[in-house]
């Protein structure tokens, strides 16, 4: 795999050069700009997210936790939010459950390590997971619970209310109003 240095030597330019060309980070004359493009061109360059995740440490990676994979409703959820993460240039890392609890807490510490920009949590049953989702939270890490709240969790909530009609349910964010949830059971066998 080509790395910054191989494309400096390539384009006859500094390492520093290249750093500025492909981040945006400086102005660089025209003629630079072209030798370093037509060097990663050949070299068929692609920058190391993981490299990148490391000097911000964030990466473009949203962590989302789901109790059952298997229950109907939860593909769907997690199909809106791949969905919307995609269109913002984020990629989702999809942990399952099994509703257990011990299990919820070895993919919160596992999802850590890979530096995430946010997650989103359908907690399992019984769950509290207040005391790690309010560490990412201290780290900067944004954290969402989605249908069901963990005992004590009074941070960001997307839920719905069930007692509305079972097609269309008003959904909020944190107390807000922020539209409706809707889907069929048409593909449920």
């Amino acid at each position: 795999m080509a790395n910054m240095k191989q494309i400096a030597k390539i384009a006859g330019v500094s390492l520093g050069t290249v750093s500025h060309v492909l981040n945006k980070s400086a102005p660089v004359r025209e003629n630079l700009r072209k030798r370093v493009m037509d060097a990663v061109d050949a070299v068929g360059y692609q920058p190391s997210q993981l490299a990148r995740g490391l000097r911000l440490d964030k990466t473009n990676m949203i962590g989302m936790i789901i109790p059952d994979v298997t229950n109907p409703f939860f593909p769907a959820v997690v199909r809106g939010a791949e969905d919307v993460a995609f269109a913002n240039g984020y990629r989702l890392i999809l942990c399952n459950t099994d509703n257990d609890h011990s299990k919820e807490i070895v993919h919160l510490n596992e999802l850590r390590t890979f530096l995430p920009s946010g997650l989103i949590v359908i907690p399992s049953n019984f769950s509290d997971l207040t005391a790690q989702a309010e560490s990412y939270r201290k780290s900067g890490t944004a954290v969402v619970c989605v249908d069901r709240l963990p005992k004590g969790w009074d941070g960001d909530t997307v839920t719905a209310d069930n007692e509305k009609e079972p097609m269309r349910r008003p959904a909020t964010c944190s107390g807000k109003d922020i539209g409706s949830l809707r889907w069929s059971w048409a593909h449920v066998t």
